[in-house]
């Protein structure tokens, strides 16, 4: 008799029924659960067409400055002086698409020493300045580019370069130690 009473209960009252009711709701709320765990960790970014995984990277480094004279006093402009760039700031580009033109996306200043330090997304990035975000940058551009001005026969020019190949493509993990340098260099024409 004890058998028997089970089946009773089970279709008297439809608890066989309700309990397998049960069961696919549970099964379908986890795999819901679980395909949105795993959906949200990775979503596709509009804009640019890629996955952005929201994991944030940082790029360390330093600015300095070089400053060489030709004519007046003369200087070893075979290893000239590093400076550091205090209180500088420059403007971080995103590099997307190498035939496109690259899209502020932060800017920073230099402390004290000229070290700085930024937190990006992985991606392709290059450095320029407020006067080439005013004025507008080209496609593929990844560093300031050469300035030249020339004023009563004296002509200054402003060249900047990386330590490291532009752009600069964080992925995997963090980037120490990025050295750029502003190479200021002024020619007077009428000096001895």
């Amino acid at each position: 008799m004890k058998e028997s009473q089970p089946k009773t209960l089970c279709r008297d009252f439809g608890l066989c029924r309700k309990f397998s009711t049960y069961k696919y709701i549970l099964a379908t709320v986890a795999i819901l659960c679980i395909s949105f765990h795993c959906f949200s960790q990775t979503r596709t970014d509009s804009v640019q067409g890629k996955e952005n995984t929201h994991r944030r990277l940082k790029i360390n480094g330093t600015l300095f400055y070089t400053s060489i004279s030709r004519g007046g006093i003369q200087r070893d402009e075979r290893n000239p002086t590093l400076i550091p760039l205090k209180k500088y700031t420059l403007y971080v580009i995103n590099l997307a698409f190498m035939d496109s033109i690259p899209k502020v996306t932060k800017r920073f200043t230099s402390n004290k020493n000229g070290k700085f330090s930024i937190s990006l997304p992985p991606g392709k990035y290059g450095f320029v300045t407020f006067e080439e975000v005013k004025t507008g940058l080209s496609k593929g551009q990844c560093l300031p580019t050469k300035r030249e001005t020339n004023n009563n026969n004296i002509i200054n020019s402003s060249v900047w370069e990386c330590s490291m190949p532009c752009p600069i493509e964080i992925n995997a993990s963090s980037i120490k130690n990025v050295v750029i340098i502003n190479h200021l260099i002024s020619f007077c024409m009428n000096c001895p």
